[in-house]
């Protein structure tokens, strides 16, 4: 991840919690105000799915694999008030990056850019328990994000 790093990952931990560091705070609150000034740029008409990978925040992921061209993502947000489990569907995609191979790990942050493609989704996720955080990046022609029974 270009913006929301595992240094700011960690360093948004320490910031959260008393005593709080005021300096620390801004600095945290600067990347992610930066990260998203960039991404208005970038979109100035953001693509619809944009609304529901909001919501994925804190998410768990249940299940990541690869069903022919597509990659698919399965996550149970349920704790954070949505039905049901999540499915999260990117078309013709190539996975970059994975650097974990469990599942119940938390969606934390994720960044979208433009890509050969059509879209480049960095997500870090973060493990429940733990300090250990995680990066995906899957590049693809588009994202379907809809609402499934468990």
């Amino acid at each position: 991840m270009k913006y929301m790093t595992k240094e700011w990952y960690e360093q948004s931990q320490v910031a959260g919690r008393p005593p709080f560091d005021k300096s620390l705070k801004d600095y945290v609150n600067r990347i992610h105000s930066t990260y998203w000034h960039e991404y208005k740029k970038m979109f100035p008409y953001p693509p619809d799915f944009m609304k529901t990978i909001d919501k994925l925040h804190d998410c768990e992921i249940v299940s990541a694999n690869v069903v022919g061209n597509d990659y698919i993502i399965i996550s149970d947000n349920s704790e954070w008030g949505v039905e049901g489990y999540t499915k999260i569907l990117f078309k013709n995609a190539v996975v970059k990056k994975q650097d974990f191979d469990k599942q119940e790990l938390g969606w934390c942050y994720d960044e979208l850019y433009l890509a050969e493609r059509g879209y480049e989704l960095h997500v870090m996720f973060f493990e429940y328990g733990s300090s250990d955080v995680y990066e995906l990046i899957v590049e693809c022609e588009n994202i379907e994000i809809t609402n499934v029974e468990g």
